[in-house]
């Protein structure tokens, strides 16, 4: 099998500047479809054993992975039953926890059940708790205890293998020719030939996608701000209060919502391009 020269280009100056940087570096198995929970319970694996995974050198620091369990909260809009119909598929051990266990269990946590969401000036924000919660817990989840040092740990596995990096470069135009997309050009005029042009760029990959002519028919698409705020609040008296997604930036130290070209892409002459 040939094997494809690959180039990453990245705005930002090094692995793991953008996003990830805020990241909470959470491993978890919930999600809502059965190929999501495959890709997790695989890269548990991969981070159980991060050294032989990347095959790095004895002396090199690795982020680690902390397997402490992942609870969630059996709420309306995510109930436990779609996560464990996927997890009894897969195999993904996992416990439900009724609303007296959750409270032993985690007695820090409040059992209560507040929904919908209100906003500070309704008369109901304050009201008692309708029931109680229950919980899903996956023993095997957990945290990797630096998410931006694990991307590092990634770049410098690539670059092992023969992936080389531009970092502080922007991609500002997508080339096409014969209705295929052919390669990149960055910001200096630098053109990268390329038989695939990999999109990673995270919630700004939409604009790489309008670069490109393509998206226009996809049913879901990332959005710069929304997909990293998509509903935020503080805890506050045992309640939420919610703040608009435009103060956000000044709430969290995270990417600010108005930069249109945050987002990382990654792009590979000759035969691909990330």
């Amino acid at each position: 099998m040939e094997r494809l020269r690959v180039v990453f280009v990245d705005k930002f100056g090094g692995a793991g500047n953008g996003s990830t940087s805020a990241s909470s570096a959470v491993v978890r198995f919930t999600y809502p479809t059965v190929a999501g929970v495959k890709a997790a319970w695989e890269s548990l694996q991969c981070w159980e054993a991060w050294r032989d995974h990347l095959q790095a050198p004895a002396g090199e620091p690795l982020a680690a992975f902390n397997r402490c369990g992942v609870t969630m909260l059996d709420v309306d809009f995510a109930p436990c039953s779609l996560f464990t119909r996927h997890f009894d598929k897969v195999g993904v051990p996992y416990e439900e926890w009724d609303a007296q266990e959750l409270s032993e269990r985690l007695p820090a946590v409040d059992t209560g059940r507040y929904f919908p969401p209100r906003p500070v000036d309704d008369d109901e924000f304050f009201a008692d708790a309708s029931a109680r919660l229950g919980a899903l817990h996956t023993p095997d989840g957990g945290f990797v205890d630096d998410p931006q040092l694990a991307a590092r740990n990634l770049a410098e596995a690539a670059q092992r293998h023969g992936a080389t990096f531009r970092w502080k470069t922007e991609v500002t135009a997508v080339m096409r020719r014969g209705g295929r997309v052919r390669g990149v050009r960055l910001e200096e005029g630098t053109e990268l030939s390329a038989g695939v042009v990999v999109n990673s760029a995270g919630p700004w990959s939409g604009q790489l996608n309008r670069l490109a002519g393509v998206g226009g028919d996809f049913i879901y698409g990332p959005r710069a701000g929304s997909s990293c705020w998509p509903a935020a609040a503080l805890r506050t008296d045992r309640r939420f209060r919610h703040h608009p997604l435009e103060q956000l930036p000044q709430l969290f130290r995270h990417q600010p919502l108005n930069d249109p070209h945050a987002g990382r892409v990654s792009s590979t002459p000759n035969e691909m391009t990330c």
